[in-house]
């Protein structure tokens, strides 16, 4: 294949063509040649959340181990008290390894619920908790 100037425009087509690939096998999550994938099974690690109180400001962090981050969380089931809501994800790129259980909640009782987290491989771990709010 030819340029318009006359030189041979080839070498840079598959150098560009080597680029897109190498980057989207990345993206994909295949190793490297050469790499070997060691990674542990993703799983929550948080095992319990802290107790709320009404109208109160609540944070608590959600965090995950193995896989291979960054880390998504969200709210697979169930249901929050109103004025509460699931952060994705904490920190900054490409570090994101936490989320949080934030807001102020505008009602007492018992909240059972299930937080899925995704990695960047799309591998997914998911536990069940129970929010508890007082007055």
């Amino acid at each position: 294949m030819r340029a318009a100037s006359g030189r041979s425009c080839t070498v840079r087509y598959v150098i560009g063509l080597m680029v897109v690939l190498a980057g989207l096998l990345g993206w994909i999550g295949l190793p490297a040649a050469g790499a070997t994938a060691t990674t542990s099974q993703l799983q929550i690690t948080t095992s319990t959340l802290p107790v709320g109180t009404l109208h109160a400001r609540y944070t608590a962090q959600l965090t995950a181990s193995g896989g291979s981050p960054p880390y998504r969380f969200w709210l697979a089931s169930g249901a929050l008290p109103k004025g509460m809501h699931v952060r994705h994800w904490m920190g900054s790129r490409p570090q994101k390894t936490t989320g949080e259980l934030v807001g102020r909640p505008r009602a007492t009782g018992t909240w059972t619920f299930t937080i899925k987290v995704i990695d960047h491989r799309k591998d997914s771990a998911a536990q069940t908790f129970t929010l508890v709010v007082t007055s």
